[in-house]
């Protein structure tokens, strides 16, 4: 598509040398009117042009000047076998959407806006601290299939409708957005076509192979890129507006990766500390477990002490037994006994009324002291009914 030059004199600024091979007065017509529209573009994730100048079978094009191609930096990525990071890759995702959804115009419907047709990592430019993504290429291709080797060598960015039936629209440019995104996540380029011609491949029921995407986030945003029908796809302000929650410089991204690994490492490590723990204590506790049922089983081969427990102590014995009916034998007659003893000294002390003694008197002092009354008693007068009768 051209040769770039450095400016002598003006280290932001490099000029594109396109030579016109053979176009005829219809395609030079379109070609000028392109070149004058780039001139418009006003956004930073589009390159931007500053001059068109035409000479006998050449333009050059002034812009600005960006060292780096999202192409070299996937090289360098696929040299030492290191992916790139979630965090650059949704960057990417989001710039080149915001820039894509700016030329497509209102809605994604081109009206007097561009349709890319060539979108691929060599013409994504890259800033030089490396935070912003810029497109470039565009003009000078708006068919695609007549753009000389282009299609032959970058066919594997190009949407299925543009293989199969030369129709190019912002849904194609959508679709050259995910195989970037898909080359990004996985350092190769997606195969869909295998070597087979795409009419065979792009039938009704065709669903992409993305088992090499790991990132769900990212995968699920290509499963709706990559279907046939244009109309499904989701269009570039809308990929725009999923992902402007991503507006942090990729710098930031990076700092805020390496501190969220660093905590992923440091709540790892406590989990795994925790495990132990709970291992320890499961084996604490069944040990306890273990002699909990030893007591258990203990106390079951003892029944016969375990149930006198509840008895209540026998305090009583045979000799006891024999001495307590001995003596309810002989309670009567000493009753007996005392009465008449009473009426003898009732008789003594020739009391003019028959008397009951209703204490007991000291038997010891009634033998010495019959004329006297027992200390510790008293007489007590009663009617002849009550009166015990003597014997």
């Amino acid at each position: 598509m051209g040769t770039v030059y450095s400016l002598r004199g003006h280290p932001s600024l490099a000029v594109k040398e396109i030579l016109l091979d053979g176009p005829d007065k219809r395609d030079l017509g379109a070609i000028r009117l392109e070149l004058a529209a780039l001139l418009d573009l006003s956004n930073p994730g589009v390159l931007k042009h500053h001059q068109v100048v035409e000479g006998e079978g050449l333009i050059y094009v002034v812009m600005n000047r960006h060292d780096k191609t999202l192409e070299r930096l996937l090289t360098e990525h696929k040299r030492r076998k290191i992916p790139m990071s979630a965090g650059v890759v949704l960057s990417v995702l989001r710039q080149i959407a915001a820039a894509l959804a700016y030329l497509h115009g209102v809605n994604g419907v081109s009206v007097n806006g561009f349709v890319h047709r060539d979108l691929r990592p060599a013409n994504v430019l890259i800033s030089a601290d490396g935070e912003y993504f810029v497109i470039a290429g565009l003009g000078l291709c708006k068919d695609a299939l007549r753009c000389g080797s282009t299609i032959v060598s970058t066919a594997v960015y190009v949407a299925p409708e543009v293989l199969l039936h030369n129709e190019a629209s912002p849904a194609s440019d959508v679709w050259s957005l995910g195989v970037i995104i898909y080359e990004l996540v996985t350092l190769r380029r997606p195969d869909f076509l295998e070597g087979k011609d795409p009419k065979d491949v792009f039938v009704d029921g065709w669903r992409p192979d993305l088992s090499g995407v790991t990132d769900g986030f990212i995968k699920s945003v290509l499963e709706r890129i990559f279907v046939l029908e244009p109309e499904r796809r989701p269009t570039a302000r809308e990929l725009h507006e999923t992902l402007a929650t991503f507006d942090i410089p990729v710098s930031e991204l990076g700092h805020r990766c390496v501190a969220l690994e660093d905590k992923c490492s440091v709540l790892e490590a406590a989990l795994n500390g925790a495990n132990a723990n709970i291992v320890l204590l499961k084996d604490e506790l069944k040990v306890e477990s273990d002699k909990v049922t030893a007591l258990e089983a203990a106390l079951e081969n003892r029944p016969s002490k375990t149930s006198s427990l509840g008895q209540e102590p026998r305090l009583k014995t045979p000799g006891i037994d024999a001495l307590e009916g001995r003596t309810k034998n002989t309670y009567p007659q000493c009753r007996h006994e005392k009465v008449r003893l009473c009426n003898s000294v009732a008789q003594q002390l020739r009391l003019p009324f028959n008397l009951r003694l209703t204490c007991y008197p000291s038997w010891s002092v009634l033998h010495t002291r019959m004329t006297q009354r027992p200390s510790g008693c008293y007489l007590k007068r009663e009617s002849p009914a009550s009166v015990i009768s003597r014997e």
